[in-house]
């Protein structure tokens, strides 16, 4: 009930380790305790950061030079990507695949809990690089379609198929058969409807044109019973001060991210839209203006 959705959504925001949660009688544990950290304390690296570079300026001219170059090239690369389709793909093209892989080497346990019941037939939306490909190993999924409407992804997510099924021969799982489709979520209609047993989003409902549409579009794909698994970045509703912050900023992030808006509240919309929801606030994983991410089911 929307009450007992509630209830647990506070009670995991309010836990920094492991919160244990259940979903259709299925016990799953997590939270920000369950991400991979660097050894490097987090909270030095900006003072070791200030102190390095105040150093390096202090004593070298080459240095102050330097930085000087650097904060020149930046504004030029920026101002480009505003001004510039082309060029705004062409650096996306290199940003965006490491990017991607950086946040999947720091969430591989926490998606390896959340997908760990993953079978039939999947529709992963915005397969983008194909991170989440590598949890379908072993596991009992009758087909993957990879949806990505991004041309400029389709080489590294073409790659990232071939990889995971070398992947899942050296360890010994078995692979799904795996479908590329190289559209957009608006064209899969028709003989898809009613489906798929699982919809798979991984940051990606900051991208879509219209998430209601397309909220509305993924349920009728679904079988009776079907799940969606999300990884979001939304709109952080707890914090005024920085949710005006993503608000502001929200012009500049879309172009400099090729479509990505900051500020969308993708949970809320989850929420109202399934009848059974359950999910789990990370508040300090991936960059300042996309926290928090809230990762869950819904059926």
């Amino acid at each position: 009930s929307p009450c007992q959705l509630v209830r647990m959504t506070i009670e995991s925001r309010g836990n920094s380790g492991i919160v244990e949660q259940e979903f259709e009688g299925e016990v799953y544990r997590i939270g920000e305790g369950i991400l991979n950290r660097p050894r490097f304390p987090k909270n030095l690296y900006f003072p070791a950061a200030v102190c390095g570079v105040a150093t390096g300026a202090f004593v070298s001219t080459t240095v102050r030079t330097a930085l000087g170059c650097c904060a020149g090239a930046s504004v030029m690369v920026m101002g480009g990507m505003v001004i510039s389709t082309k060029f705004r793909k062409l650096v996306c093209s290199y940003m965006i695949p490491n990017v991607l892989l950086g946040m999947d080497k720091a969430s591989k346990r926490l998606r390896r809990e959340l997908l760990k019941n993953l079978k039939g037939r999947v529709l992963d939306v915005g397969a983008g690089t194909g991170a989440y490909l590598q949890y379908s190993h072993g596991m009992p999924v009758s087909e993957y379609v990879a949806l990505e409407p991004a041309t400029y992804l389709i080489p590294e997510l073409e790659k990232a198929v071939e990889k995971s099924k070398e992947g899942a021969a050296r360890a010994g799982k078995t692979h799904p058969p795996v479908t590329v489709w190289k559209t957009g979520l608006e064209s899969v209609t028709g003989e898809h409807d009613a489906s798929f047993d699982a919809v798979i989003l991984g940051n990606v409902m900051c991208e879509l044109p219209d998430c209601e549409s397309a909220v509305q579009h993924i349920k009728r794909l679904l079988k009776p019973g079907g799940r969606v698994y999300f990884c979001e970045h939304v709109l952080d509703e707890e914090k005024r001060w920085k949710a005006r912050l993503q608000h502001f900023i929200n012009p500049l992030w879309m172009s400099l991210s090729d479509g990505c808006n900051c500020n969308r509240p993708s949970d809320r919309l989850l929420a109202t839209q399934f009848s059974r929801v359950v999910q789990w606030r990370l508040s300090t994983f991936g960059p300042l203006p996309l926290r928090p991410f809230v990762v869950g089911i819904a059926s």
